[in-house]
């Protein structure tokens, strides 16, 4: 996913830099020529074979994978553009600005850049649904930060287009243009609008209060106590089968999946191969 992204990247800075006869921009093609070698390595290794034949799930065709990516793209985006996002995103416009407004590029078409940047981030969801036919959640986290660089380099292109469109004097105007800075004001308003932002879509669900609140109510302790006595149990020579304790608290800053107590889950075996146990199953407490 991040590879795909990555070469298309690389392909428009080159595209780029050739239609507007950048000669530095072309230095790019050096490193571009190493990405196709490892990237090639990564697609051609044996184990993407032995790991798509061991999958359940049945491949679709591309241009359904295409269609459902901009639809999971789409769905993304809408529960990315939270309120505490959007006021982060206002804290960055005087930095923003100031550095479009030193430029001489005009920044044309800014509606097709932003449908432009939409298709590499739907080209991003393309490559597990094109092959397992559904997107993993720990995915997630790399498909936001690139929504983060791309919605980023979308509002920089248009505040660039604003500044050239409104604000550069001209021979017919004699508006000057300024560029804005921070303010004790601008500052004060954007971090109370974030405050609000998180208030309104839950304390708990930042990570640093959830993480906080654990450490408070005890679920962080009796997490790492419970850990310690299951490593306790896999190190332990002597108990070819480990019965482990199942979590009594599951922070949400901490756990994300676990065993069951189906001992041929993958789970199970992966963690049984891992300590050279025979058996590995969970204690439903």
């Amino acid at each position: 996913m991040t590879g795909l992204f990555t070469g298309l990247i690389y392909i428009c800075i080159l595209l780029a830099a050739s239609i507007s006869r950048q000669r530095r921009g072309l230095v790019l093609v050096i490193p571009f020529l190493f990405f196709i070698l490892a990237f090639s390595v990564n697609l051609l290794a044996p184990g993407n074979a032995i790991r798509q034949a061991d999958s359940s799930a049945v491949n679709m065709g591309v241009f359904p994978a295409i269609y459902r990516s901009f639809c999971e793209a789409l769905a993304a985006v809408q529960s990315w553009f939270t309120l505490p996002y959007i006021c982060l995103l206002a804290l960055m416009v005087p930095v923003l600005y100031a550095i479009a407004a030193k430029t001489s590029f005009r920044f044309p078409c800014p509606l097709l850049v932003f449908g432009f940047s939409f298709c590499l981030l739907s080209a991003s969801f393309c490559p597990p649904v094109y092959s397992i036919n559904y997107r993993p959640g720990r995915l997630m986290d790399a498909l936001f930060y690139i929504f983060v660089f791309l919605s980023v380099g979308d509002l920089f292109y248009l505040l660039g287009w604003l500044h050239h469109r409104f604000f550069t004097p001209d021979k017919d105007t004699a508006i000057q243009a300024k560029t804005p800075g921070y303010s004790a004001a601008s500052v004060m308003v954007t971090a109370a609008l974030l405050l609000v932002g998180i208030l309104l879509t839950g304390p708990l669900h930042c990570t640093s209060s959830n993480a906080l609140y654990c450490l408070c109510n005890g679920d962080a302790s009796a997490y790492h106590e419970t850990f310690e006595r299951r490593l306790d149990i896999l190190l332990d020579d002597t108990q070819p089968v480990a019965v482990l304790p199942a979590y009594p608290a599951k922070p949400y800053v901490l756990f994300f999946d676990d065993i069951t107590g189906d001992p041929t889950n993958w789970r199970n075996t992966g963690l049984q191969l891992y300590y050279n146990k025979d058996i590995v199953i969970l204690r439903e407490e």
